[in-house]
C-alpha cells in the first residue's frame, strides 16, 4: 500500500503545480478583436447544432480556432500578436484552424471566400491561405483575394515584397508595392482541381498572370478601401422647438426619466399616482446618454414614490 502512494505522490505534487484553465486563460493576450465594424459573426465551438453562429464583440479573445464571416458593410480587424494584425472585410469568411491554448500563437489564416488585408511587422513563419494557394507571407503589408465563383486568387501589395504562386506550384511571382497578382485556378465538378504528388502533396492546378502595376490614384483609392474603418458614431439631430439630447421626452446628457408602465389607461386617467399594486404596473427609472438613447432601465420600488402616470424627467438619483 506504502509503495503505491509513494508512486502516486510524484504525479499528484505535478498536477499541483500545473496551471488551470482559468489561470491559462487569465494570461492569454492574443489573438482579439480590435476594431470592428457592422454584424461580424463567429461560430459557435462545441454545440450539437453545427454552423450555429453568434455575434462577435470588440476586444473578445479567440480562443481554441475560429471560423468568422461578414455580411455586407461589416468588417473585422483582429490582433494575432504585437507586430501582425489581419483585417476581414465585407462579404467574406475566414477560418483560423488551430489557436494554441497555452500562448496564444497562430500559424495559419485560411481564407475561404472573400478579401483579407494582412499587416505584418516581423519575420514571421506564419502561413496565409486560399483553397488554391498557401505560403508564408511576413514582413509586409498586403491584401489577399479569393473568388470562390471564379476560383481564381490574388495579392496586391502595399508594403514590403510576396512570393505568390499557386498551392505548391514551382513557378511564382515577385510582387512588389504598387503591384498585384493572380492565380487562376481550374474548376473541376464545382471544386478547384489539384495533381496529387508523392505522399498526397496537392498542387494547384492553374495559370500564374503577369504581374501587374497599379497607378498612384487605384493605389490609394484600394489602400483607403480596405483598412479598417473605425465605427461610425451616431448623430443625434435635436428639435428646434426644445433643447436636449434626447427625446420621448426630451432631457440633457445623464438626466434621468421616470416612467409609470403598464398603467390601464382608465386608471391613469383618473389619478396622477403610479399604482404599482395594479398587477403589471412598474416604474422604471431611465438615464440620457451621449448617443440620445435611454438606457439604464431600473425598476424602482414602489415605497420611493418617484412615478407619475405622466413621464418626469430630473436630476439622477444616484
Amino acid at each position: 500500500m506504502f509503495s503505491k502512494v509513494k508512486a502516486i505522490l510524484p504525479i499528484l505534487i505535478l498536477i499541483a503545480y500545473l496551471p488551470t484553465s482559468a489561470e491559462v486563460l487569465h494570461k492569454l493576450k492574443y489573438p482579439f478583436v480590435s476594431e470592428l465594424n457592422g454584424k461580424v459573426e463567429i461560430e459557435v465551438l462545441h454545440v450539437k447544432k453545427t454552423g450555429e453562429r453568434k455575434p462577435i464583440k470588440k476586444n473578445d479573445l479567440l480562443l481554441e480556432r475560429a471560423h468568422i464571416f461578414t455580411p455586407s458593410q461589416a468588417q473585422v480587424r483582429i490582433e494575432l500578436d504585437e507586430k501582425n494584425s489581419i483585417t476581414l472585410l465585407e462579404k467574406s469568411e475566414l477560418e483560423i484552424p488551430v489557436i494554441d491554448l497555452e500562448n496564444g500563437q497562430v500559424l495559419e489564416v485560411h481564407l475561404l471566400n472573400g478579401r483579407l488585408r494582412v499587416d505584418s511587422e516581423d519575420g514571421n513563419q506564419r502561413y496565409y491561405s486560399t483553397p488554391i494557394t498557401r505560403d508564408i507571407y511576413s514582413d509586409a503589408d498586403f491584401l489577399i483575394q479569393y473568388d470562390s465563383s471564379l476560383v481564381r486568387a490574388s495579392a496586391t501589395v502595399f508594403r514590403g515584397v510576396l512570393a505568390f504562386r499557386g498551392q505548391e506550384n514551382e513557378i511564382s511571382a515577385r510582387v512588389s508595392s504598387k503591384e498585384r497578382v493572380s492565380f487562376q485556378g481550374v474548376l473541376e465538378s464545382g471544386l478547384p482541381s489539384f495533381d496529387i504528388l508523392l505522399k498526397g502533396r496537392k498542387v494547384a492546378r492553374g495559370t500564374l498572370t503577369a504581374v501587374e502595376s497599379l497607378s498612384a490614384e487605384v493605389f490609394a483609392e484600394l489602400d483607403k478601401e480596405t483598412s479598417v474603418q473605425k465605427p461610425k458614431v451616431k448623430v443625434v439631430k435635436l428639435d428646434s422647438r426644445n433643447s436636449g439630447l434626447c427625446t420621448k421626452p426630451f432631457a440633457n446628457l445623464n438626466e434621468c426619466v421616470w416612467t409609470c408602465e403598464g398603467m390601464p389607461k382608465k386608471q391613469s386617467l383618473k389619478k396622477a399616482v403610479c399604482n404599482t399594486q395594479i398587477k403589471g404596473v412598474h416604474c422604471i427609472r431611465r438615464r440620457c446618454n451621449a448617443n440620445g438613447e435611454w438606457v439604464d432601465p431600473y425598476e424602482v420600488p414602489a415605497s420611493e414614490g418617484r412615478c407619475e402616470t405622466q413621464a418626469k424627467v430630473s436630476d439622477c438619483d444616484y
